[in-house]
């Protein structure tokens, strides 16, 4: 019965976990579901991400010793082993916020006080931005009137069709008669 217990074991201790770890340039780790999409991973790491001048481009697998694995957009986010970590790579990003990162990263991790905040969605700042009373003559806005009766606007349609018609039944007559003769 022991040797049954024991591949059971094995295979539980080498079954991975269901979520994939992202380090990201603040320092903080994401958790992901196996499979996750990279582009999805890096909108909402933008979107946990304090510092606005910090935007993650890609997702790397890095091991020391091995050169980097990028992840595509339409990539899934899968771990390599025990050694690879995923890290969310900012090519933008100052120095000062590289060097807090690995600075976080060497202590084993974020630091124990460190709090998130919910970053504002982009249609929220640009909001803020615009006054809409700006873009009208006088600042003022204006506002919607009653509809307008479909009767009458259906009315109006079958009128325009039936000048049209008229125009271009009277076209066709003027040409085919001989009112014009070309000589």
């Amino acid at each position: 019965m022991s040797s049954d217990s024991e591949p059971a074991a094995t295979q539980a201790k080498s079954k991975p976990a269901p979520f994939v770890e992202v380090w990201t340039p603040d320092g903080t780790v994401r958790r992901f579901a196996r499979g996750t999409k990279a582009c999805f991973a890096i909108e909402r790491i933008n979107n946990r991400i304090e510092d606005s001048n910090v935007r993650v481009d890609t997702i790397e697998a890095v091991k020391e010793g091995e050169e980097s694995v990028e992840f595509g957009p339409d990539s899934e986010l899968v771990s390599y082993g025990k050694d690879w970590k995923l890290h969310a790579v900012c090519h933008s990003c100052s120095a000062e916020a590289l060097r807090v990162s690995s600075e976080q990263e060497s202590n084993g991790g974020p630091a124990a006080n460190h709090v998130r905040r919910r970053k504002k969605s982009k249609a929220q700042e640009i909001e803020k931005l615009i006054n809409p009373a700006d873009l009208y003559p006088g600042g003022v806005v204006p506002q919607g009137g009653p509809p307008r009766s479909t009767l009458v606007y259906i009315s109006n349609v079958i009128m325009v069709f039936g000048i049209l018609i008229g125009l271009a039944a009277g076209w066709v007559y003027i040409l085919e008669s001989k009112l014009f003769i070309w000589r």
